[in-house]
């Protein structure tokens, strides 16, 4: 927890900030957040993410009792593994719930639309058999946009284009394939923009950048193209992703020339 906080607001200061999230932590571990995290001088607010418990209730009140001693540590977003009703999410938070895609997700993601809630998706883990297929994220995609629920990816797109790689960070690390937070951002964001279902399935699984064409106002993939004002909109379904490491996907833009 020192290292994790001491680089996150490392990089709030740092020019790259504007691709920067919410620090994101279970909600039990909030205290041992604000005795790592040394706010400096003038410092914003800093924004938390709180992955919830077993209890709403108990993390209600852990959260209320967290802003009293912390007023500049704000936790507005809220990540649980159930669907809840509205009633029981504060009204200034924002709530994602965690949905299984090894499923139809359909039933889970109208009941969201219903609620006003968020959805959540995991991408990948730490072995290969924790990586959904490119169709079950298609099936997700599809139906977020379907029931206009916006959505966060979790896990797994550490790289912009999808590919094989080490799945941790250890020497003797197993490999897989790993789904890239290009093909799942622009999937999204060209399926709003009229695609197919078929493209959109081919383009999570798209590996090659040549097949891409970014301009100061348009993206291209392939003979699709969508404009800066279009992928602002689209940015509205498709939150944000997650990552254990915040300078690993920005290197890897710059090795490529998109930074």
């Amino acid at each position: 927890m020192q290292a994790a906080s001491e680089n996150y607001l490392r990089y709030l200061e740092e020019p790259d900030s504007w691709a920067l999230g919410r620090f994101v932590l279970p909600i039990s571990r909030l205290d041992e957040f604000a005795e790592s995290a040394a706010l400096q001088g003038e410092m914003e607010p800093v924004h938390l993410s709180g992955l919830a418990g077993s209890s709403l209730a108990s993390d209600w009140n852990t959260i209320a009792e967290f802003h009293k001693k912390h007023p500049r540590l704000l936790v507005d977003t809220i990540e649980i593994k159930s669907v809840v009703t509205p009633s029981e999410i504060p009204e200034q938070m924002t709530a994602y719930v965690e949905v299984p895609i090894d499923i139809d997700p359909r039933p889970v993601i109208e009941a969201l639309a219903e609620r006003g809630l968020r959805a959540k998706v995991r991408t990948g883990g730490i072995t290969p058999d924790a990586f959904p297929t490119s169709a079950d994220i298609a099936r997700f995609l599809v139906a977020c946009q379907r029931s206009s629920v916006p959505f966060k990816a979790t896990a797994g797109l550490h790289h912009p284009l999808r590919g094989e790689r080490p799945l941790t960070y250890e020497s003797n690390s197993p490999s897989g394939t790993m789904h890239g937070f290009l093909n799942v951002f622009l999937a999204a964001a060209f399926f709003t923009n009229g695609a197919t279902i078929g493209e959109l399935l081919t383009l999570l699984e798209e590996t090659s950048l040549q097949e891409f064409r970014f301009e100061e106002e348009s993206v291209q993939w392939r003979d699709q193209v969508i404009t800066i004002e279009e992928l602002a909109r689209a940015r509205e379904f498709v939150v944000s992703f997650g990552s254990c490491s915040f300078e690993e996907p920005l290197s890897d833009l710059r090795q490529l020339g998109l930074l």
